[in-house]
């Protein structure tokens, strides 16, 4: 039961993401990438990191555990990819995918930095190491939910909140289901070790 659930809200994700990428930015439907009130997006690259990772749990949950370990690799290309356009000013790699309406979207680092944590929990998922995944999970869960609420009330972009500003409410909802999913393999695999 438990890899069902986590299977079903990492295909949620991937299945969102890949909506993201042909529709919301291929056929221009914005409300898939950007939310009203904030006007910050989910560009291309964030939405395609968004299809390995989920991609990744199902193939880790169903027991393919080298092309979830592949995926992971392309996750951490694309992220490390992306990291480098904004540290060089080179806006290259979102725009990879498809067009992007303004030169200035890009992955936000922390969104970076979230999806990094993802691939080092998912790992130690393999690993069996559960501990660390519950904290990461319950940390990431909490950090989505708190994004998605200022995203919602338009507050994420605060003085002192800057880290905040370039997340969108997509980002915010796939990241928070995604740990989410890793919560449920870590609490409930770890219950099974537990019983006798």
């Amino acid at each position: 039961m438990v890899p069902f659930a986590a299977a079903t809200l990492a295909l949620i994700v991937a299945l969102y993401a890949v909506a993201a990428l042909f529709l919301g930015w291929g056929l221009q439907i914005s409300g898939l990438v950007r939310h009203s009130l904030t006007q910050t997006a989910m560009v291309p690259a964030t939405a395609l990191s968004f299809v390995f990772a989920g991609l990744s749990m199902i193939t880790a949950l169903s027991g393919r555990v080298k092309l979830s370990h592949l995926l992971n690799a392309l996750l951490l290309g694309l992220v490390g990819l992306t990291m480098m356009g904004q540290v060089s000013g080179w806006h290259g790699p979102s725009a990879l995918f498809f067009a992007q309406t303004e030169a200035t979207e890009r992955m936000a680092m922390i969104t970076a930095l979230v999806l990094v944590l993802y691939v080092w929990a998912a790992n130690r998922i393999l690993k069996r190491s559960f501990f660390a995944v519950e904290c990461i999970g319950v940390l990431g869960i909490s950090a989505a939910l708190a994004i998605t609420l200022m995203n919602l009330t338009g507050t994420t972009d605060l003085p002192g909140l800057s880290y905040t500003a370039g997340i969108s409410l997509q980002t915010s909802v796939l990241a928070g289901l995604l740990f989410l999913a890793l919560s449920i393999v870590a609490f409930g695999d770890e219950q099974e070790t537990r019983e006798p």
